[in-house]
């Protein structure tokens, strides 16, 4: 049981505080929960917002100095909005720092499992990252004595690069799997493959599921661990629950089972796949008798109508916000002759429903399911509606030799994104692989990221993480860069962390000056992957994006793109349930794609499109959504 009892003034006082109404019954019964619950929460529904209120009165009156709550996410982006939004609040910065934690779940099992148990077994982990393994395996497999792992490499060509980068330790057992091929497992190439990971994991080089596998083991060998875990955690909440796959439920459930408070907030109906195994293996999320939070703010009735129509994982009818006024939602048909009109189609219906000019910030995007790949169905992806589209712009700064690359990197983010938080991360990869390519370990034994060396270098010296941070700073938005002044950011960086390597100097590969500068370094000229669609002086910017690129977002205007894999076609199967004429099809890989369909039609607040193949729609299911409101557009006749 939570030992905090929350009353109705809590409540009160908190919804002033965030100026938020929590007078809802359901609201307040979650509030005030003292027991392991479910929440079903709808899109837009103010899940997080709920989870942060309940967190920041836990933390006024937590009565424990050495027992903390736990806060769990599936992705490091939940992890980061719950720690912002607790950041504003005097009572949820307490649970920023000792005795709580927030943060994934791999991350949680790296420090609270893994890394206890390999510092037990005398190994201290240098690296956790799959490309520094990469490259480390890819060294090692050069020496003699793995001249069976090379010689089996040189067979399997093809799958070389990816056996060697993926070699992975699974389960409890430490299995050696990889997502390349592998000899049979009572070779002797399997067993020297083995031991060319022992040998790294020896090193301390890991990837990051092998910390996952190793916290298992940590569980299965030493079961006291549990207990501990149990104790140190009395109270766990989880955020994002839906996209936590079975086998971190599993893990989830040993660490914790019915000893701590468990408290899970998601939306089931919004799980992302990225492959059939997912849909075969669903967590127990949620529970039966899960409190079902079912009104959402973000849009109206008419889409919370469309959206209640694809809760496929559990039926919910979702209570749209009266408040929220709605444009005409569109429906354009279209075939492959005129595919190219389908985005000016949706840029012309933004402008005519918006009055001029948009708003400040004004949000529309297109989005499907993928954003590249081949198959013998169309369209296929993103790129068969507009050609120009680029399936690489998300990998900024991977593959980066030198740092002023990783600069010049961050440089081209900022003046295209015009956001530092954008940029700066960017700049600390850099830092971080400076620091491993001379192996430093922190005197904590933590992995190399941000906060821990900050966190070093203040308890080597009072404060002497500022230098390192006025650096960063200078390599995002300092001096133009040239010789001179990158010759002066260097000696700034190589004098900050030398309390942690003092083996570094300006003259290092990786700091020199390289005066080519790559074509990231120049400022774009346009926004990536946007598509400005000009009208009579008035213009919209539309973002395209994968569904699962834009998961948490909101927009003002959507437009969800039909897009096929192995001839199905997502929005076509989706037009029964929409258009009320049947239900969705029982085919197994159905509900994955009308999942992923549910989170892109829930991401605008005021207008909603789909573009769908003309033939795909027949004339019941015409009539029908027609009758339910939608503007319903053939394409085909601008032609």
């Amino acid at each position: 049981m939570i030992p905090v009892e929350i009353e109705n003034a809590d409540i009160d006082g908190i919804a002033d505080f965030m100026g938020r109404d929590f007078d809802a019954a359901d609201c307040r019964q979650i509030l005030k929960a003292r027991e392991s619950l479910d929440v079903q929460a709808a899109p837009g529904s103010g899940k997080t917002t709920l989870l942060v209120a309940k967190l920041a009165l836990l933390g006024a009156r937590w009565p424990h100095a050495r027992q903390g709550i736990c806060v769990l996410s599936h992705t490091n982006v939940a992890r980061v909005e719950v720690e912002t939004r607790l950041h504003h609040h005097p009572a949820g910065r307490a649970l920023l720092g000792y005795p709580h934690f927030i943060g994934t779940i791999q991350t949680f099992a790296h420090q609270y499992l893994a890394l206890p148990y390999l510092r037990g077994l005398g190994i201290t982990p240098r690296s956790v990252d799959d490309a520094r393994f990469s490259a480390a395996a890819k060294r090692l497999a050069k020496l003699n004595k793995f001249w069976r792992v090379r010689r089996h490499l040189e067979r399997h060509p093809n799958t070389a690069d990816l056996t060697l980068a993926s070699l992975t330790l699974t389960g409890p057992d430490l299995d050696l799997v990889c997502d390349g091929t592998l000899p049979g497992s009572r070779t002797d190439t399997f067993k020297d493959f083995e031991q060319l990971k022992t040998q790294l994991a020896g090193d301390g080089v890991f990837r990051f599921k092998d910390m996952f596998a190793i916290a298992q083991r940590a569980l299965k060998e030493v079961p006291q661990l549990a207990e501990a875990v149990s104790t140190r955690f009395p109270v766990v909440f989880f955020d994002e629950m839906q996209d936590t796959d079975a086998l971190q439920e599993a893990f989830a459930k040993a660490a914790f089972g019915d000893r701590s408070t468990v408290q899970r907030f998601g939306d089931c109906n919004q799980g992302i796949f990225d492959g059939s195994e997912r849909a075969a293996t669903p967590s127990s999320f949620p529970l039966v008798e899960a409190v079902d939070l079912s009104h959402s703010r973000r849009f109206g009735p008419r889409i919370a109508a469309a959206a209640s129509t694809l809760t496929v994982v559990r039926a919910q009818t979702i209570v749209g916000n009266t408040n929220r006024a709605e444009k005409r939602h569109a429906i354009f048909l279209f075939d492959q002759s005129c595919v190219d009109k389908v985005l000016p189609a949706f840029g012309d219906h933004i402008l005519a429903e918006f009055p001029a000019p948009l708003a400040s910030g004004f949000v529309a995007k297109a989005v499907a399911l993928r954003k590249a790949g081949e198959g013998a169905s169309w369209p296929r992806h993103l790129g068969d509606y507009w050609p120009d589209f680029d399936a690489t712009q998300t990998s900024r700064s991977n593959g980066l030799n030198t740092l002023i690359a990783y600069a010049r990197r961050a440089r081209a983010v900022l003046a295209e994104d015009g956001a530092l938080h954008a940029a700066a991360p960017i700049i600390w990869e850099g830092v971080t692989a400076l620091l491993h390519n001379h192996g430093c370990e922190l005197p904590t034994g933590e992995l190399i990221g941000k906060k821990s060396v900050l966190r070093a270098l203040d308890e080597a010296a009072p404060h002497a993480s500022s230098g390192l941070l006025a650096t960063v700073h200078d390599c995002c938005i300092g001096p133009p860069l040239v010789e001179a002044s990158w010759k002066t950011i260097v000696q700034n960086l190589v004098a900050s962390l030398a309390p942690l390597i003092s083996t570094a100097s300006a003259s290092d590969d990786f700091l020199v000056w390289d005066s080519e500068a790559p074509a990231v370094d120049a400022k774009p000229t346009g926004r990536r992957n946007t598509y400005e669609h000009l009208v009579d002086g008035r213009s919209v910017a539309i973002d395209l994006n994968t569904i699962a690129g834009v998961k948490g977002e909101t927009h003002d205007a959507t437009l969800v793109l039909t897009s096929s894999r192995s001839k199905l076609y997502d929005l076509k199967e989706a037009l029964g349930p929409l258009s009320g004429t049947a239900a969705a099809r029982a085919r197994v890989t159905i509900p994955p794609q009308l999942m992923n369909l549910f989170v892109g039609i829930t991401r605008p607040k005021s207008l909603l499109c789909l573009a769908i193949v003309a033939d795909h729609m027949t004339d019941a299911q015409k009539s029908a959504l027609i009758s339910n409101g939608w503007l319903v557009r053939d394409l085909r006749v601008l032609k």
